[in-house]
């Protein structure tokens, strides 16, 4: 039987970083944090903070959408967030960002 991993999506905010702990005692694999720059904060800071308390889980973004936010900001790491840098030191190579535009509806001849 093959071996499963278990996973989490949480949103930004105060608690991520010790979900995050609590996650990496439970045994997930990686923990997943919520992205939408018109409702959610930063999530790279809080990535970075739970990277710093976390020694072993993978640490990775759900899709960000980079329309979302300034060329500066997506400018740093190409195909990455500007703000990755800073998790990326602190993650020893846990991270995972995921990027996306838009969903294409059905009408949509792209789709």
């Amino acid at each position: 039987m093959a071996d499963l991993e278990l996973s989490c999506g949480l949103p930004p905010g105060p608690d991520f970083a010790d979900l995050a702990v609590l996650a990496e005692q439970l045994g997930y694999a990686r923990v997943w944090i919520f992205d939408s720059a018109p409702l959610w904060e930063d999530p790279f800071v809080h990535l970075a903070l739970a990277a710093t308390r976390t020694a072993r889980i993978g640490l990775a973004t759900a899709v960000l959408i980079p329309s979302q936010r300034s060329v500066m900001t997506m400018a740093g790491i190409p195909g990455r967030s500007a703000s990755v840098p800073m998790a990326s030191v602190q993650c020893s190579g846990r991270k995972s960002a995921q990027l996306g535009e838009r969903a294409l509806s059905a009408a949509d001849p792209r789709s």
